[in-house]
């Protein structure tokens, strides 16, 4: 107790005090020495003790339980007292329980103290607690409980006494549990901690001595793919990410170009890599990408790198296929031929075999190879070129291959001289390719030959040789895909079987099938365009009927409209503009000519080929002009782009064009056609629209022209589209 302590102390004062001979220092030295420091020890503990038990006093006092009658009580530790062993803090229960039995030997208890080292769980029973009284003779059971809060100590007691068998339960938080010895630092968490900012110091230190590098990635893209949405990851593992949902890359994908430091989304041609630490480490490179309509996923593509120090290592990724890729639509007497078999002489033991389509793909190496196609006992053979990476399609039509095989026994190819030789057959020494027909005679006598130029052999004569009495109306056009919608029907792209060639098919809507008129007006387009013949308008190769279907096949375009351009580019240079103005300026100009008239023209009925080529194109309201009646009531055609005698449906002639045309060329030059808000109508028939000049700056002759061009009264018009084009053409030439 504290008189012992204090007893113990002043006994080692005065030993302290004795006075020894002037000699080296003994073993008795060391032995006090040693006596007076555990006995400093023990006075800070004991001093400890005594506060903690101050402190718990007013916990105790809210016991009521806690009286006189109580002689002896046992402390129990609880259950889980204990922190875990990372914890920032340590607790210390024992101290606790020293604390708790100076409280309870001092006045107002001065209860006997005994106490057990086995935990109770933190609700024990009235029976357990009683068993625990009884064994060691106790009035009381006191269950402690330590926990850290911090630098604090949650300190949580249960008293239960056996002359009432009631347990009483109540917390408090001491919070000078570090300074009273309740709480500590976890030596365990200390070092752990002091091991980890060591080696986090090490690393830092690694790295600033070893560097770090760059990873310059430069990807060559297929040139037929489109929308790639490429993604490149740097990894120390030879295992590049796959892509199967390529959809679902698409939608995670991100639009910033770098998501971290090893990788990025939506690559370009060229993408770098900073602060990548020296070694060896892989590229890889995997998405999505879009050919031939389809969205593909990009095989995985890896390549090695070694990354130096303070270096831009250069990694070049080549996405160009080797091989060319090749499309086989193969098509019999009843339609697609599924189940053909498809292979190339090079590689006669790869063989594919064509869908329910009748359609197969093929993966083939650049150079000259012939194509077998195999069908139910009937062979074909095509020569065919691969180079390049673009898509080709291949189309065999089974019928027609036979029936030409069947023209060409005996067959010979007589190309005469060579080509190159100075001397040739025919005026000025050309050399003429020609083909020689042997036919024999039932009785056996000589092959008479027969010599017709290929130079000579036009379209009709090639139709004639190829066609079939099976590929009649639209089963001679095979579909591939919509192109777009007009007032009566669909326009496909479609492939001529016959001539092998791409067309655009256009086919009548079912709804109007059923209106005479709207039968009536479908046939006089084709009337229309079948007798027009110029470069700068649309073609019409054939039209006709097929049971129910009315269809008209005309020149497929491989570029956009003008609308399209005007869309994305907004008005065009005057160059541009110029040499446009001039080519449809003749074209109209030769449709008027053969008594023909639009009445629709806009941005959107005019062509654009690659070349610069531009056609008009969509005669979808045409009207041989003999057929035009002034009574005529109906209106047809663009609100933007329309004449007052159009909109008023009366009183039609070939200056309706000049005006739609004059509207279409304003669009072009400034970028918006003369009216575009408020009731277009109205503004058509009587308001007059702003000058050239006040959008965009304009040659004098040129706005004089476009003016006039969109008079209100028809007389003051430009007088034919021939001047149109004159205008424009002199502008383009004087442009150089």
């Amino acid at each position: 107790d504290n008189t012992d302590l204090q007893a113990t102390a002043t006994f080692l004062d005065e030993a302290m005090q004795i006075e020894l001979p002037d000699q080296a220092p003994s073993t008795v030295d060391v032995d006090v020495g040693t006596a007076k420091e555990k006995n400093l020890a023990v006075q800070a503990r004991a001093q400890r003790v005594v506060e903690l038990g101050d402190s718990l006093i007013p916990l105790l006092k809210r016991f009521p339980s806690l009286g006189p009658r109580i002689r002896k009580v046992v402390l129990v530790p609880e259950q889980g007292s204990e922190e875990f062993i990372l914890w920032p803090f340590a607790v210390h229960p024992d101290r606790l329980r020293d604390g708790f039995a100076d409280a309870f030997s001092r006045s107002p208890y001065r209860y006997t103290v005994d106490s057990i080292a086995s935990e109770i769980g933190d609700k024990p029973s009235n029976t357990q607690l009683t068993r625990i009284a009884t064994d060691v003779h106790a009035d009381a059971v006191v269950v402690y409980g330590l926990r850290s809060k911090g630098r604090a100590g949650h300190v949580s007691l249960m008293v239960f006494t056996l002359n009432n068998h009631q347990a009483y339960q109540d917390e408090t938080l001491v919070k000078s549990a570090m300074d009273l010895g309740l709480v500590s630092w976890n030596p365990i968490f200390v070092g752990a901690l002091i091991i980890i900012g060591g080696l986090l110091i090490l690393w830092l230190v690694w790295r600033i001595i070893r560097g770090a590098g760059s990873i310059r990635v430069e990807i060559k893209g297929d040139p037929a793919a489109e929308r790639p949405s490429f993604s490149v990851l740097i990894s120390r593992r030879n295992k590049c990410p796959t892509v199967t949902d390529p959809n679902m890359h698409i939608a995670n994908v991100t639009a910033a170009a770098k998501s971290s430091r090893y990788k990025a989304d939506n690559v370009g041609a060229v993408e770098e890599f900073e602060g990548i630490a020296p070694g060896h480490w892989f590229v890889h490179v995997f998405g999505t990408f879009e050919k031939a309509g389809d969205v593909r996923c990009l095989p995985a593509t890896s390549s090695p790198v070694k990354v130096r120090r303070s270096r831009v290592s250069v990694v070049s990724i080549n996405l160009i296929p080797a091989e060319s890729e090749f499309h086989i639509l193969v098509t019999g007497e009843g339609g697609p031929a599924s189940g053909a078999l498809v292979w190339l002489s090079t590689s006669p033991a790869n063989r594919r075999t064509t869908d329910v389509g009748g359609k197969t793909v093929m993966m083939v190496a650049a150079g000259e190879h012939i194509l077998h196609i195999l069908f139910r006992g009937h062979e074909v053979k095509r020569p065919i070129t691969a180079y390049g990476s673009k898509i080709t399609t291949v189309h065999i039509n089974l019928v027609r291959e036979r029936r030409l095989a069947e023209v060409a026994e005996g067959l010979q190819v007589d190309f005469g001289q060579s080509a190159e030789s100075p001397m040739g057959d025919g005026e000025g020494g050309r050399s003429l390719a020609t083909l020689a027909f042997e036919t024999r005679n039932l009785g056996g006598e000589n092959p008479v030959k027969k010599k017709l130029s290929i130079d000579s052999i036009s379209d009709s004569e090639t139709q004639a040789l190829g066609s079939t009495e099976t590929l009649a109306g639209l089963r001679r056009y095979q579909a591939e895909s919509e192109l777009g919608r007009g007032a009566m029907g669909v326009v496909y792209r479609a492939v001529d079987q016959v001539l092998d060639r791409a067309v655009a098919l256009k086919v009548m809507t079912a709804a109007f099938r059923e209106m005479p008129t709207a039968v009536q007006m479908f046939e006089q387009e084709a009337k229309a365009l079948a007798a027009l013949n110029h470069p700068n308008i649309v073609t019409v190769y054939d039209q006709g009927r097929d049971g129910d279907q009315m269809f008209l096949v005309m020149e497929l375009i491989d570029g956009p409209t003008l609308e399209d351009v005007l869309k994305q580019h907004g008005a065009l240079p005057i160059e541009q503009a110029a040499g446009l103005g001039e080519q449809i300026g003749r074209g109209l100009s030769y449709a008027h000519s053969r008594q023909v008239i639009h009445r629709d023209i806009k941005p959107g009925n005019i062509f654009l080929t690659r070349d610069g080529t531009a056609k008009l194109g969509d005669f979808g309201l045409a009207r041989v002009l003999k057929e035009v009646q002034i009574k005529k009531t109906e209106i047809k055609g663009t609100p933007l782009y329309m004449p007052p005698e159009q909109i008023r449906g009366s009183d039609i002639d070939f200056r309706a064009d000049i005006y739609a045309l004059g509207c279409t060329l304003y669009e072009v030059l400034c970028g918006r056609p003369p009216f575009i808000e408020g009731e277009i109508l109205y503004h058509h028939m009587y308001t007059e629209p702003e000058p050239l000049s006040h959008h965009v700056e304009v040659l004098p002759e040129l706005e004089e022209l476009i003016m006039r061009c969109i008079a209100k009264e028809k007389s003051e018009r430009v007088s034919s589209a021939d001047r149109i084009a004159e205008v424009f053409g002199s502008i383009r030439r004087s442009l150089g």
